[in-house]
């Protein structure tokens, strides 16, 4: 399809249905972009439809923005656009990961529980302690508290 093609049928999802269609349009933005990767407003805006359609995707969404905001062709206002939206996203990306950690490492834990019970042991019995390296080491307590 033509970049002005492109752009018309992006154009022509108002702001009302893009909310609702948010998922297909970044799936037509991400087709326009196949064809010209320059097409600094399409990652924008497949920023905002992936942001919207999808809230773990929101890794997805801060890429496309510092990409757009790193084009050279960008001008100012999109430029200022771009980095505002991954200025605002930047933390929820983070929290986002920290609370995926969060969930892996207790559901690491779980699992360290269940294979320790049968010996009558837990994951309490073990304790890392980081030295003045960055390394850590594991000691083993009998009787944790």
């Amino acid at each position: 399809p033509s970049r002005a093609r492109v752009q018309s049928s992006a154009a022509s999802f108002g702001r009302a249905s893009f909310r609702r269609h948010a998922a297909r349009l970044a799936k037509y933005v991400a087709r326009a972009l196949r064809c010209d990767e320059s097409f600094v407003k399409a990652r924008l805006r497949r920023a905002e439809a992936r942001e919207a359609a999808d809230p773990k995707d929101l890794e997805g969404a801060l890429a496309d923005c510092e990409a757009a905001a790193a084009h050279a062709s960008a001008d100012a206002g999109t430029r200022l656009r771009a980095e505002t939206a991954a200025a605002r996203l930047r933390p929820l990306v983070e929290a986002r990961r920290e609370a995926l950690k969060e969930e892996m490492l207790g559901t690491l834990k779980g699992l360290g529980d269940a294979l320790l019970g049968n010996f009558g042991l837990s994951t309490k019995n073990f304790k890392a302690e980081k030295d003045e390296t960055g390394a850590y080491s594991v000691r083993f307590v009998r009787n944790p508290s």
